[in-house]
């Protein structure tokens, strides 16, 4: 064996040993800390926890893919999204259209 494919194949060991040990810590890695903070943050205020939302959150699905299986506390960082953006800009929704409609019903022509 030369001395050129024994160093490439201690290199491909070694990456391989390297890709197990990130899974490894990848697994043992959660989110409620980084939920708990996103929480805090949100009453700190909106944006700044919804940016630190949006970046947990893609970090936490990026490690995921990385192991194959669904980091612990992702569902807190979701629950958090829907409740601080979602069903907010649901009720701001339903209630401007139902002043609108409101509004129109008043203003209709009378016969």
């Amino acid at each position: 064996m030369s001395e050129r494919s024994r160093q490439g194949m201690e290199s491909d060991n070694s990456n391989r040993i390297r890709k197990a040990m990130m899974q490894a810590a990848l697994e043992q890695k959660d989110y409620y800390v980084h939920a708990w903070a996103t929480f805090m943050l949100y009453f700190l205020g909106w944006l700044p926890g919804l940016i630190f939302n949006l970046l947990v959150l893609s970090r936490a699905r990026k490690d995921g893919r990385i192991i194959g299986k669904g980091m612990s506390g992702v569902g807190c960082l979701w629950l958090l999204l829907i409740m601080n953006v979602v069903i907010p800009a649901l009720i701001i929704l339903f209630v401007t259209s139902g002043a609108t409609i409101m509004n129109m019903l008043n203003n209709r022509p009378t016969f």
